[in-house]
């Protein structure tokens, strides 16, 4: 298992080299509630508020849970 400051190519990579059989996403599922759904449409990822840290697991909604969902994808 790999974790730590990787994206989704980084992540496909490590996979299809066999160098983990598992890859761990900490921040950008917290700062993405739609997370799934962004990497399977390749959306890209809301940025982590730095300035949120602090209360990123705790506290106010600051940082936690007011990160906005992606648009839908509906067209192909």
């Amino acid at each position: 298992m790999v974790a730590g400051k990787i994206d989704k190519q980084k992540a496909e990579n490590l996979l299809a080299k066999n160098y983990a059989d598992l890859v761990a996403f900490g921040t950008p599922s917290v700062t993405n509630p739609d997370f799934v759904y962004r990497i399977k449409e390749n959306v890209e990822l809301a940025e982590f508020d730095a300035d949120a840290r602090l209360s990123l697991y705790g506290g106010d909604e600051k940082g936690y849970s007011d990160y906005p969902f992606a648009k839908l994808v509906t067209a192909r």
